[in-house]
């Protein structure tokens, strides 16, 4: 397998902060009192949404339902000027001039225009210094960086997406993961979907993986050899449940997926992990009885779906300006909630006998430019 330096794809992340630092702290994030907003700080994943009645499996993924929590924006704040040694960066939410407010972002022509589509339109990042904007279900990126295809010990998988796109410490992670899942015997990961390469609202699949915090990771390790354009557009993940059921299959299910998912919790940049409720009793069935593994398991969230993937959430990069999710409740969450989510899971299993296999995602319902949060109008207008 071929390595790619990792240093080409994110060293660059915070080279020009300094001159434009104090601009970038001023900036206010109006939208806090928005509906979008207040779900994206709920106790537990309104902006994952991801249902096993309502989504399908699209790649060998599950398709993450669409998200009904939206943000306020300012859309008149789209001005982007360079500073003074040239490079790019955010200006202040702009005001009107007759009533000395802060522009809505209703006065911008786009107001109305779905987000999804205009964001999905930018093949490329937005030329400006790293900063994750808003919530994960509402939110953008700026200079997002690209992981590579083929790194040391992962592959990208559906690169026709162009999903591959994230913050500098999500390429990290990806990075430490990849090499502490490889220790444990997993051969190299297959990663799913990050974020397009200005984040956003995407047109199917998912609700959040909107402001590069976000990465989808199969639950089977990726094959020695390098694989093919047509195997990564083509291959499915494969469910770890046993058919019509909510408990692991043992023909599927290994020590080596155990210590892979504990892996990838044992990191406190994380803040959450989405699988399948199955997943965590196992886990929680082999903790240590001192309290050790508390802390780790507490990140694992049981949620419908995610039979087959993974779903990492990192915690909002230090100094910046997105939304955080309250924490997950205190404890290890092994008890009544997790047996609440396992017989949720029985009445509607997501790994079923009649499956239809791959399908085309559904199109989600359009997003309104002027939800989204004001700094994301600049990230959607800059050049590449």
């Amino acid at each position: 397998m071929s390595s790619h330096s990792f240093q080409n794809h994110h060293s660059d992340g915070g080279s020009n902060w300094a001159p434009i630092l104090p601009t970038v702290l001023a900036l206010t994030f109006l939208s806090f009192v928005t509906p979008c907003f207040a779900d994206s700080t709920s106790s537990e994943p309104a902006n994952n949404a991801a249902s096993s009645a309502s989504s399908k499996k699209v790649g060998g993924t599950a398709a993450h339902a669409s998200d009904s929590a939206n943000a306020g924006s300012n859309a008149n704040a789209s001005g982007i000027n360079s500073g003074a040694d040239g490079s790019a960066g955010f200006q202040p939410a702009s005001k009107d001039s007759n009533s000395g407010k802060t522009a809505d972002a209703t006065s911008d022509p786009r107001a109305n225009e779905d987000a999804r589509k205009l964001f999905s339109s930018k093949k490329r990042p937005a030329s400006l210094p790293t900063l994750s904007i808003g919530s994960a279900s509402c939110g953008c990126i700026a200079g997002a960086k690209k992981l590579a295809l083929n790194g040391p010990y992962w592959q990208v998988m559906r690169p026709s997406r162009n999903r591959y796109y994230g913050h500098p410490s999500m390429l990290t992670y990806i990075e430490k993961f990849a090499k502490r899942a490889h220790d444990v015997g997993w051969e190299s990961l297959l990663i799913g979907d990050l974020n397009m390469p200005r984040g956003g609202p995407m047109p199917t699949g998912h609700a959040s993986h909107q402001r590069g915090t976000d990465v989808d990771i199969w639950l089977q390790p990726g094959p020695k050899k390098i694989l093919s354009t047509n195997d990564r557009e083509k291959l499915e993940a494969s469910s770890v449940l046993k058919l019509d059921s909510a408990e692991l299959d043992p023909k599927v299910w290994t020590a080596q997926h155990a210590a892979f998912v504990k892996a990838a919790a044992q990191d406190d940049n994380v803040a959450r992990i989405f699988v399948t409720p199955s997943i965590k009793k196992a886990l929680c069935s082999c903790k240590s009885a001192d309290g050790s593994d508390t802390a780790w398991l507490r990140r694992l969230r049981p949620w419908e779906g995610h039979d087959d993937h993974i779903h990492v959430r990192l915690i909002c990069p230090p100094a910046e300006k997105c939304v955080e999710q309250e924490p997950p409740p205190e404890g290890d969450g092994c008890g009544e909630e997790l047996d609440d989510w396992m017989n949720k899971t029985a009445l509607d299993p997501p790994h079923k006998s009649a499956h239809p296999g791959e399908v085309p995602d559904e199109p989600m319902k359009p997003f309104p430019l002027s939800k989204m949060p004001a700094e994301c109008i600049q990230v959607l207008d800059a050049k590449p």
